[in-house]
């Protein structure tokens, strides 16, 4: 690996900053995730949070949609919090006793309620996001 995790994160903010200042960040993002789909022979593994593209299009949502993002909160942290609700599906990722059809009802469920509301808060979604998630749908 040529670079450590810490500057792959460092690299990517940089990048979606200067892309962001040249008014091609969504671009420059849709392109990054559509080469990472391509290539990734797993579908399980698909926007880990390691890659270039995911680290990319964290910090995009982070510096351009806060103020839409606070709204969903309570919903991410809810799919975030392992602890709370387990909804890994990967056989390779799975813990002793987890229950596969349990975890896809929690995962179904979870995102239903996402989905709600993303829906609900769409007028608040920036423009920019709309349009990256858009080419990359």
């Amino acid at each position: 690996e040529i670079l450590s995790l810490h500057d792959h994160t460092l690299f990517a903010q940089l990048l979606v900053s200067a892309a962001e200042i040249m008014d091609c960040a969504p671009t420059l993002l849709a392109t990054l995730a559509e080469r990472e789909i391509e290539s990734t022979a797993s579908p399980e593994i698909l926007f880990r949070g390691n890659t270039l593209a995911s680290k990319g299009i964290d910090y995009y949502l982070k510096l351009v949609a806060s103020p839409w993002l606070d709204c969903l909160n309570s919903f991410l942290t809810l799919v975030s919090d392992s602890k709370t609700v387990h909804c890994e599906l990967a056989d390779s990722r799975l813990q002793v006793g987890d229950d596969v059809q349990k975890n896809a009802n929690n995962l179904e469920l979870i995102l239903g309620r996402l989905m709600s509301g993303i829906f609900a808060t769409k007028r608040e979604c920036p423009r920019n996001i709309r349009l990256l998630f858009h080419r990359i749908q």
